[in-house]
């Protein structure tokens, strides 16, 4: 089972999943809805303990 999380885009706020495993602080990724680059920060990755406790209940 892939670990995925929600990542939003900071300028038109579309928001995308990504599989944990592709998403790395200070990586560029091209927003596919507005073509902005933006680089990934930690504080970027909010949706993360969120999935991670979804992903790690019982």
């Amino acid at each position: 089972m892939d670990l995925s999380i929600d990542y939003e885009c900071p300028e038109c706020r579309k928001t995308f999943n990504h599989r944990l495993m592709e998403l790395c602080p200070g990586d560029n990724r091209e927003c596919s809805e507005c073509g902005i680059n933006t680089v990934l920060t930690p504080t970027s990755l909010k949706g993360l303990e969120v999935a991670l406790k979804q992903f790690c209940s019982p």
